[in-house]
């Protein structure tokens, strides 16, 4: 697993807050609201990206980065990581194509979320993670860096913008009914 230290915070939201809830009122209707710790996933065979959110805290960091050998060392190695922030709440990218069409990536990665949520116990949220390489990859380039020399930084950052989509949408808060598209149970539908 190869670890990021960065924590400089990057503001290009795909969602803003007003478009997904037009009345949102932070004082008014967050009073009562619990944002749970929540880790974020951005699956790949090679390299899963990993992001994390802490209980009661809105921003969303990159994690690591782990080298993905097989899915057993790579579920042991994202358990620890739950275990270690305490995690409520499992988001997973969802690679749904520009086009909006479900292809084969999609079931890999339902099939690998299922085992992930049987191994923790977490429920699974899926958020379409359409583009987040390339944006993770533009966010290093604002930063004077190489994409092409750091990609465990480019698979933590794209777990970092699906998790700051989640953030945005709300599905990190106890309580918030979220919409039964982008929930799964440990069977993986």
């Amino acid at each position: 697993m190869m670890g990021w230290t960065g924590v400089e915070r990057w503001r290009t939201p795909r969602t803003s807050a007003m478009e997904v809830f037009p009345s949102f009122d932070t004082a008014a209707d967050n009073r009562h609201a619990e944002v749970v710790a929540t880790m974020a996933i951005d699956f790949g065979e090679r390299r899963i990206g990993v992001a994390v959110c802490h209980a009661e805290s809105t921003i969303a960091f990159p994690h690591s980065t782990i080298e993905r050998q097989s899915d057993q060392k790579a579920i042991e190695q994202l358990v620890k990581i739950a275990e270690d922030i305490d995690a409520q709440r499992l988001v997973v990218g969802e690679p749904i194509g520009v086009d909006g069409q479900r292809g084969e990536n999609v079931e890999r990665v339902h099939r690998f979320t299922a085992k992930l949520t049987a191994a923790t116990g977490l429920e699974a949220i899926f958020v379409p993670e359409t583009l987040t390489t390339v944006e993770a990859q533009e966010r290093l380039r604002d930063q004077g860096l190489d994409p092409r020399r750091h990609p465990q930084k480019i698979d933590a950052l794209a777990a970092q913008i699906i998790l700051e989509e989640a953030i945005v949408r709300g599905l990190t808060v106890r309580g918030l009914r979220e919409s039964t598209d982008h929930r799964t149970e440990a069977s993986g539908s």
